[in-house]
């Protein structure tokens, strides 16, 4: 089953909105650290549910601008355009290479697994691959870490509270065509729930 890995918020100040988010949601947040690769780097709040929220902005316009990486495309987007806030999330799995086959077989156009690291800020790196599946819109990416999920170094960064579910504006039939899950409103993730063609369009709730 697939579950939430993170949401993606785009900000000019990753620091400065994640300070913020903490005040006014009494949630403890890291920094989490720099994609080199990609000219951007993060904050982060993780939660009880093995699920975070990632403040994501450019450290460096050159890097990202020259990025393939969708996210990172859009990031660059979002953020020229005025757009900060929520912009997408990732659906976390342990089958990266099935959904890969998957797509192949139906004819349904991916960016093709993009390898992910970034250094923490302790020295230590993480690692991940990431699948994107095209559609008419924004929709969530796969993600595949490495090495189990990414938690904090000292468990004590883990806020008690869980995000409880997430909404998104997403039609209910790409949802269930490009992630193989019930083709209905509510569906249940292995961690949170996902509300689907909400009005509210992409948004969380964390209790």
């Amino acid at each position: 089953m697939l579950a939430l890995d993170h949401i993606v918020i785009a900000t000019h100040n990753p620091k400065e909105a994640a300070r913020q988010f903490s005040q006014n949601h009494h949630v403890k947040i890291v920094a989490g650290g720099e994609h080199g690769s990609w000219g951007t780097y993060n904050y982060l709040a993780y939660f009880a549910n093995d699920c975070y929220i990632e403040w994501l902005g450019v450290v460096n316009k050159e890097v990202a601008a020259q990025a393939k990486n969708p996210l990172i495309i859009q990031l660059v987007h979002s953020l020229e355009t005025s757009q900060e806030g929520p912009i997408q999330f990732a659906l976390r799995t342990n089958e990266l290479a099935y959904f890969a086959d998957y797509y192949l077989q139906a004819s349904i156009q991916v960016t093709e697994p993009i390898p992910g690291n970034r250094k923490k800020p302790n020295g230590s790196s993480l690692s991940w691959n990431m699948l994107f599946p095209h559609a008419d819109d924004s929709v969530p990416f796969l993600i595949e870490w490495k090495e189990g999920i990414n938690l904090p170094d000292n468990p004590h960064s883990i806020n008690p509270q869980t995000i409880t579910e997430i909404t998104s504006h997403l039609p209910v039939s790409t949802i269930s065509v490009l992630y193989q899950v019930p083709a209905k409103k509510n569906i249940r993730l292995q961690n949170t729930q996902l509300q689907l063609e909400s009005e509210k369009g992409l948004s969380f709730t964390i209790n």
